[in-house]
């Protein structure tokens, strides 16, 4: 294993520092879990000194998140093609941050409601993110140990299509339909199981399902920036569009066949949502597409 440069040094310094930080989030979570109960008119000084340093904590994050965001998109230029971990950590570095802004909704709902409402459900999800959130800085952190991406722009026009660029572009693509399709059977699960937050969950279902393609939006963006200034043409090889036609093909006649079994579903059981069928033929038919091209791209190497 190559030595660490003194930039890796200072990211997993600083990855360190976000992970301490989480600590505190869960120890703060849990003290103020047990200290904001009903009973309590208004939140005492305690609670309220522990909330600024959890919103200092999300900030730390943020930005650490973003530094990771840069490396993480370089990284998919720089290694291998096939190897899937530079993916990953665009994935769960993109839904990471994201969700902060959901740490943030759930505890001014839980400030709002716990005097009046059973807030033990915030919770759970506030722990939940926290854990998956979690997870993600101690992966970001080992992915600092082993690349270095120092002089390297995250703007630099390529001068033809890198295939790892190509290759994880897809992979991100189908990592986010099946955290879409996870999405949209989880919410419809939940609806049937608790009739009374039933009408939740096509909101709910409709935010999973945005924060399941923002990684894709971001990794497609990426695709574009870097091929800037060339001709549409001339964005991927010969061989690569070939798969790409191939896998348009194909999309299109398992997408028929989806609206068509969709369609049999939706007559058979009328009370399913046309939304949750809809956006389920969205979600497979970008996995279909993004697992075709994969497919055809190791067949190809």
């Amino acid at each position: 294993m190559n030595e660490m440069t003194s930039r890796q040094i200072k990211l997993v310094i600083f990855g360190g520092v976000t992970l301490l930080c989480f600590v505190y989030v869960a120890v703060a979570f849990a003290i103020i879990k047990n200290q904001l109960v009903p009973s309590l008119a208004e939140p005492t000084l305690l609670i309220n000194y522990l909330s600024y340093g959890i919103m200092i904590a999300f900030v730390v994050f943020g930005v650490y998140c973003l530094l990771m965001l840069r490396d993480a998109l370089i990284q998919i230029v720089q290694i291998r093609s096939g190897i899937i971990y530079p993916s990953l950590l665009v994935v769960l570095t993109v839904l990471g941050g994201v969700a902060i802004l959901a740490d943030i909704t759930l505890l001014s709902d839980i400030g709002k409601e716990y005097l009046q409402f059973d807030v033990a459900g915030e919770w759970k999800m506030l722990f939940g993110i926290w854990a998956f959130q979690t997870v993600t800085i101690i992966f970001q952190i080992v992915m600092s140990c082993c690349h270095d991406v120092a002089g390297n722009k995250l703007t630099e026009k390529l001068q033809h299509m890198s295939d790892s660029l190509y290759v994880s572009t897809f992979q991100v693509m189908l990592i986010s339909s099946i955290l879409g399709l996870i999405s949209i059977f989880t919410t419809f699960f939940w609806a049937n199981r608790l009739p009374e937050l039933s009408k939740y969950a096509t909101g709910l279902m409709i935010v999973l399902c945005i924060l399941s393609v923002l990684p894709a939006a971001v990794i497609i963006c990426h695709l574009i920036i870097r091929n800037r200034r060339r001709g549409f043409n001339d964005w991927f090889d010969e061989r690569q569009w070939d798969n790409l036609s191939k896998g348009g093909m194909v999309t299109v006649i398992t997408g028929v066949c989806f609206l068509i079994l969709s369609i049999i579903v939706s007559q058979l059981a009328s009370g399913i949502d046309p939304g949750y069928l809809l956006l389920t033929v969205l979600f497979a038919e970008i996995g279909v597409f993004s697992a075709f091209v994969l497919s055809r791209n190791r067949i190809d190497d």
